[in-house]
């Protein structure tokens, strides 16, 4: 009896060896972690201070202003007399750092055109239901910089100038895109997007009317709906977790996800197929740096049908948006192949 007790004493150590180690082992990857997220802030911060400085430089401020009666302008002089460019004085002189600010936007503007203008040119991207422009306008809205979603729209509208049930279509697919990833990055940056878009429909015979969700009297009789769409993205199991856990300790969030999100919302199929939907998901939460939540919406891609690649062209749009338009992600996306295997929804 005494070595029994001997042994089970033995083992019950051994087992609280082996969880503080653990503990450890995830305590320093969690420190190691939060190192690597400062070094990385860092470096953003001496790139932010590297290009402010070399505006000051560019603008000639530098080395100062000098505030003799030399260096003033005299109005009194005559045209002849003026000094030049490089006699400025401190007032005239402060506005070409924002001269150099507004050409750095000018230049972040122009390549994010020309990539759309490049994603546009690709084969099979000349098609009504292309998914190019929901994917690349979600990326933008989601980085707030709705100002450049009209670009994407008139790109994907140019090759039905003669056509204006397709245009009318294409605006109905980017509006149900934008109002789908707004669920991931929120009601303002989908207006940032939205009066920008109305601006630049061409003419009357473009405008779409039709109201997506006009047969919907009441959300809550979705809910049934929003269940079973749930279990086709993340699978049964997971969906019973998942919701167990709100039903629990918030049931309010459970209606906002289930009836909402996905009842009202994700789970409409008049406009945009399944794996369209979810690339729209995809392309929001690359924007948002929520790994986490992306790895769940990676593995429900593959579960609703779509293919390893339309998934890393996906991933492709949204980070090179991301990147064109200076937004720093903190975080590294999450691993394809084993998140597309193993990523679990809780």
């Amino acid at each position: 009896m005494d070595g029994g007790k001997s042994n089970d004493v033995n083992v019950a150590h051994t087992k609280a060896e082996k969880k503080l180690a653990l503990k450890r082992i995830r305590d320093r990857r969690s420190q190691q972690a939060m190192r690597d997220r400062q070094k990385r802030e860092i470096l953003s911060l001496r790139e932010q201070v590297a290009q402010l400085s070399q505006i000051v430089r560019d603008a000639g401020l530098a080395g100062g202003f000098s505030h003799d009666k030399d260096s003033q302008v005299d109005d009194s002089q005559s045209e002849d007399q003026q000094p030049d460019d490089s006699r400025l004085s401190p007032r005239h002189a402060l506005a070409s750092p924002h001269t150099q600010a507004s050409t750095l936007l000018d230049t972040m503007e122009k390549r994010a055109t020309d990539y759309i203008a490049e994603l546009a040119s690709r084969p099979g991207n000349d098609k009504v239901d292309a998914i190019w422009y929901s994917v690349a306008a979600c990326a933008f809205a989601g980085s707030n910089a709705g100002y450049l979603v009209p670009h994407v729209y008139l790109a994907a509208i140019a090759p039905f100038s003669d056509n204006a049930e397709a245009r009318r279509t294409i605006l109905r697919r980017i509006k149900e895109s934008l109002i789908n990833g707004a669920f991931v990055y929120g009601d303002p940056r989908l207006l940032n997007a939205f009066y920008p878009l109305s601006e630049a429909i061409p003419d009357e015979e473009s405008i779409d009317q039709v109201i997506v969700r006009d047969n919907v009297t009441n959300p809550y009789d979705l809910t049934a709906r929003g269940e079973a769409y749930m279990e086709r993205v993340f699978g049964a199991d997971d969906m019973k977790r998942f919701t167990t856990v709100m039903d629990k300790f918030w049931p309010d969030l459970r209606k906002l996800i289930v009836n909402y999100c996905y009842g009202m919302y994700q789970s409409e199929r008049s406009v945009l197929a399944d794996v369209d939907t979810s690339r729209i998901s995809l392309a929001s939460l690359v924007t948002m740096d929520v790994p986490k939540q992306l790895s769940w919406h990676m593995r429900g891609f593959m579960n609703l049908g779509g293919t390893r690649e339309e998934l890393v062209n996906t991933l492709t749009i949204a980070t090179t948006i991301v990147d064109l338009v200076g937004v720093k992600l903190q975080n590294t996306l999450p691993d394809i192949d084993e998140t597309i295997n193993c990523a679990k929804l809780v």
